[in-house]
């Protein structure tokens, strides 16, 4: 018993560490949900105005669940922010994030990442993506492909940012694995092939509106797997 409590109060504070108020971005329609599989885990968002330059957003996920993922998860968005707020590059921050997390798991845990700098005059998103699969919808649906391999787990290769261009209603769609690789009861993943299908139909709607679906199709799917 009281471990549980222990483990719900964890709870409650890992929730009041993710944005909850994206009006904060003031000419962006953002929405999230996080809903870790062991009531917490080392699944990770962010979105970080930084004055006239736009906004930072960043989707994560921590190698492994529970406790020793969501401990890493808060060290990742406390120094996440104290880097992007330092106005380091987007090469400077994730460089600087594979060291501090080198030094801290000894190449033992992993961190998928995406981080992507949206810049309002320019009409720019310019990104630095090390293992996530993410889609930009405008006339077409675009995977933004993987530029690294995630943070963490060895010597990070050379790299360089990715850029794509973007217009007014387009849409820039993150997830984590837990979304493709939820199983049904007959043992099929849901995967990406699902996700853009929906994607595709749903892409007009808010994202509030986006994100609720997706928890509906989810659950239906997942059953009782």
């Amino acid at each position: 018993e009281s471990l549980r409590r222990e483990l719900e109060a964890a709870e409650t504070i890992q929730q009041q560490l993710l944005v909850k108020d994206f009006s904060i971005v003031g000419e962006a329609d953002i929405y999230a949900e996080n809903t870790a599989h062991h009531k917490i885990g080392g699944d990770y968002y962010d979105v970080i105005p930084r004055a006239e330059s736009g906004f930072f957003v960043c989707i994560a996920d921590v190698a492994g669940k529970g406790i020793a993922a969501a401990l890493l998860m808060s060290n990742l968005q406390a120094n996440l922010r104290a880097l992007i707020l330092s106005e380091n590059t987007l090469e400077d921050v994730v460089k600087k994030l594979h060291i501090l997390l080198m030094d801290v798991t000894q190449g033992e845990k992993f961190v998928t990442f995406f981080l992507a700098h949206v810049r309002y005059a320019k009409g720019e998103i310019d990104y630095i993506n090390a293992g996530h699969t993410q889609h930009i919808r405008g006339d077409q649906m675009t995977e933004l492909g993987a530029m690294t391999i995630p943070l963490g787990m060895m010597d990070l290769p050379p790299f360089e940012e990715g850029h794509i261009k973007f217009d007014p209603g387009d849409l820039l769609f993150l997830y984590t694995d837990g979304l493709v690789e939820q199983m049904n009861d007959d043992g099929e993943m849901y995967g990406e092939e699902r996700t853009k299908a929906e994607l595709k139909v749903h892409a007009n709607k808010s994202s509030h509106d986006i994100v609720q679906h997706f928890t509906e199709v989810y659950a239906e799917f997942a059953g009782k797997a």
